[in-house]
C-alpha cells in the first residue's frame, strides 16, 4: 500500500474514532447553552435581552451555522455541531499539512501527531470556546512560521481573519500572537515581516467584530460588562491549588519540548503555548477548558521537536520515550465523553408528564439544567442559564429587609418577569443542604417571596415531589 494511502487511512481512523465518541456523548453544559441561545437567535430573540450571558457574543455566533443547518435539514443540532467541529478540525489539519515543511515522511509523521492532538486533547471539553480558538488560530501559526509558504492573498486574508476572531473569543489570549511575533522577529531580525496580509486581516477582523457588538448587541456594553465584573468574576472559580493543578499538562509538555527548542518551529509553538498559559493565569478560574489551548500548543511543540529529530536522524531515545509516554498518559487518563450532572435532571425526568414542555431549574449550578434541556428539546423558562447571581445576592441581601442594591433587585425582577411571561410547566428548586451551606443559607422561595408579584404567580403551581433537597412543582393546566 502506498505510504500516502496508509497515512490517509490512519488519519481517517482517528476521525472515525473521535466521531464515534462524540456521537455517543452529551454536549458539555456550556456549549449546550450556546446551542439553545443560537436556536433562539434564529427565532428572532435578542442576545443580552432574552438571554443574559456574561460572555461576548462571538462564542454564540460561531454556533449559529450548525444550528441553522440542523433546522434546515431536520437533523439534531448536537450532531450538527459535532460535525461542524470535525470539519473545522479537518480544515485546520489541511492547512497545517500545506504549510508544514520537510520531507514527505516527516510531514506525514507530524500530520498524524497533529490529528491525534487536535481530535483527542479537547476530551470532554469538546466544543468549548477554547476548542474553537485552537482550530481557528493554528493555521495562522503555521503560516507565520513558514516564511516561504505558498499561500495566495485570499488564503492569507482568510487565515488572518480567522486568527483574529480566535483571539477575540478570549481577549486575554492576545499574548499568544504577540509572543509568536516576538519569537519570529528574534529569528528573522526583520520587523517588516510583521506587516503581512494575514496580520492586517486579523486586526481588521477584530475591528469588524467590535463594531458588530456595538451595532448588534449594544446591551453588552450597556450593562452586561459591569454585571459580570461585579456579580460573576468575584464569585466563580477555584482555589489557587486547583488552578495550578489544572495547568500541569501544559507545563509538563512545555518542559518536555525543551529538548527541541533549538528548532525554530518548536520555538514558535512553545511561544504560543506560553501565551495561552499566561491567558489561563490571567483568568485565574481553574476551569479545565481555559488551559486547553496552552496544552494543545505545548503538545504541538513536542510533536515539532520529534519531527525535527526524525528530519536530522538524531533521535533522542529517552526524550522521545518520555514525551510519548506523557502524551499517552494524558490522552488515556483524561475523559473523552462528557458525563452530565443528573442530580436534578434525573428527578425532573421522573416527574415530567407528557404535557411538560418547558422547565425552570432554580440552581446556581450550570450543569443542573444543561445539556438536559437541549437533549430533551424543552423550552427553558429563564433568560439566564443558571441562577448565577445567587452568590452576589447572598452577600447583599438579608431576608425581610428592603434592599437598595440594583443587582439584587434585578435578580428578583428578572425571575418574576420570566415566571410570568414564560410560565414554565415544571419548576425544580435546588434546596439541598450543599446549596444552602455554600450560599450562606440562601433559599430561593424565601428570596422570591420578597416580591409582591410572587404569591399570585405561585398560586398556579402544586408541589409534585419533595425529597428534602429537590422540590418539584408542576403548573396546573
Amino acid at each position: 500500500m502506498p505510504r500516502r494511502l496508509l497515512i490517509a487511512g490512519v488519519v481517517a481512523l482517528l476521525f472515525a474514532l473521535q466521531a464515534f465518541i462524540r456521537f455517543h456523548s452529551s454536549l458539555i453544559h456550556d456549549t449546550a447553552w450556546y446551542v439553545y441561545v443560537a436556536q433562539g437567535l434564529l427565532e428572532g430573540k435578542k442576545l443580552y435581552v432574552d438571554f443574559v450571558e456574561v460572555n461576548p457574543p462571538l462564542g454564540m455566533w460561531l454556533i449559529v451555522p450548525p444550528v441553522w443547518f440542523a433546522n434546515l435539514t431536520g437533523l439534531d443540532s448536537t450532531a450538527c455541531l459535532y460535525g461542524y467541529l470535525l470539519l473545522l478540525t479537518a480544515a485546520a489539519l489541511c492547512g497545517a499539512w500545506r504549510l508544514v515543511q520537510g520531507a514527505p515522511s516527516v510531514r506525514q509523521l507530524f500530520l498524524i501527531a497533529a490529528a491525534t492532538i487536535l481530535l483527542f486533547t479537547p476530551g470532554n471539553n469538546f466544543g468549548q470556546r477554547e476548542h474553537f480558538m485552537v482550530l481557528l488560530f493554528l493555521p495562522w501559526v503555521m503560516l507565520r512560521m513558514n516564511a516561504e509558504a505558498k499561500a495566495s492573498l485570499l488564503e492569507r486574508v482568510i487565515i488572518g481573519a480567522l486568527a483574529g476572531l480566535a483571539i477575540a473569543l478570549k481577549p486575554h489570549a492576545i499574548f499568544a500572537p504577540v509572543l509568536v511575533e516576538a519569537v519570529l522577529y528574534i529569528q528573522r531580525r526583520n520587523w517588516r515581516s510583521i506587516f503581512t496580509p494575514e496580520n492586517f486581516a486579523a486586526v481588521a477582523a477584530v475591528a469588524v467584530y467590535g463594531a458588530s457588538i456595538v451595532l448588534l448587541t449594544p446591551e453588552f456594553f450597556g450593562g452586561i460588562i459591569s454585571l459580570g465584573r461585579d456579580a460573576y468574576l468575584p464569585y466563580y472559580g477555584y482555589p489557587l491549588p486547583i488552578v495550578l493543578m489544572d495547568a500541569k499538562w501544559a507545563v509538563i509538555f512545555m518542559a518536555l519540548a525543551g529538548f527541541g527548542l533549538s528548532d525554530k518551529k518548536v520555538q514558535v509553538f512553545w511561544a504560543a503555548a506560553l501565551g495561552f498559559l499566561i491567558s489561563y493565569f490571567l483568568q485565574m478560574k481553574g476551569f479545565t477548558y481555559h488551559i486547553l489551548p496552552a496544552t494543545i500548543f505545548a503538545l504541538l511543540a513536542c510533536a515539532a521537536a520529534l519531527q525535527a529529530q526524525f528530519a536530522t536522524q538524531r533521535l533522542k531515545t529517552t526524550a522521545t520515550a518520555v514525551t510519548s509516554f506523557a502524551a499517552g498518559a494524558l490522552l488515556l487518563t483524561e475523559p473523552q465523553a462528557y458525563e452530565p450532572n443528573r442530580d436534578i435532571s434525573a428527578r425532573v425526568e421522573a416527574m415530567r408528564t407528557p404535557d411538560v414542555h418547558s422547565i425552570f431549574v432554580a440552581s446556581n449550578r450550570f450543569s443542573h439544567a444543561f445539556p438536559y434541556v437541549v437533549e430533551q428539546h424543552l423550552a427553558w423558562a429563564s433568560r439566564m442559564p443558571t441562577q448565577w447571581l445567587v452568590p452576589y445576592v447572598t452577600d447583599h441581601w438579608k431576608p425581610g429587609e428592603a434592599t437598595h442594591d440594583a443587582i439584587v433587585a434585578k435578580a428578583l425582577d428578572w425571575t418574576m418577569e420570566d415566571l410570568a411571561t414564560l410560565k414554565p410547566d415544571l419548576i425544580a428548586i435546588d434546596n439541598s443542604k450543599a446549596q444552602r451551606d455554600a450560599m450562606g443559607g440562601f433559599e430561593f422561595l424565601k428570596f422570591w417571596n420578597e416580591d409582591p408579584r410572587f404569591a399570585a404567580l405561585w398560586q398556579g403551581y402544586r408541589l409534585a415531589g419533595d425529597e428534602g433537597d429537590i422540590l418539584i412543582y408542576l403548573r396546573e393546566k
